[in-house]
């Protein structure tokens, strides 16, 4: 009962560390492609 318990914490872990990450790199990009538009409309 123990070890299933702790198998299912370990998937909801990386379950939600995937969500997390994909989150950040898409936050990443975001403000970037804003910093990039930004410097184009600086430029035009």
């Amino acid at each position: 009962m123990v070890k299933l318990y702790l198998g299912l914490d370990a998937r909801l872990i990386l379950f939600y560390g995937h969500i997390f990450i994909v989150f950040n790199a898409l936050m990443y990009l975001l403000s970037s492609s804003q910093v990039s538009l930004k410097k184009n409309k600086l430029s035009s």
